[in-house]
């Protein structure tokens, strides 16, 4: 049995001009917390 109580799969967050997110998962147990990055997005350039 997990002990997950709370997850989020595919996490996305964009600013004007800036993917500062791309398909993050976030898992969170009763006593821990575990994120993780499937993978992210260049930092851009003005």
């Amino acid at each position: 049995m997990s002990d997950t109580i709370l997850e989020m799969r595919g996490i996305t967050k964009t600013f004007p001009g800036v993917k500062a997110l791309e398909d993050v998962t976030l898992r969170s147990g009763a006593a821990r917390s575990t994120p993780s990055a499937a993978r992210t997005a260049p930092a851009s350039r003005p």
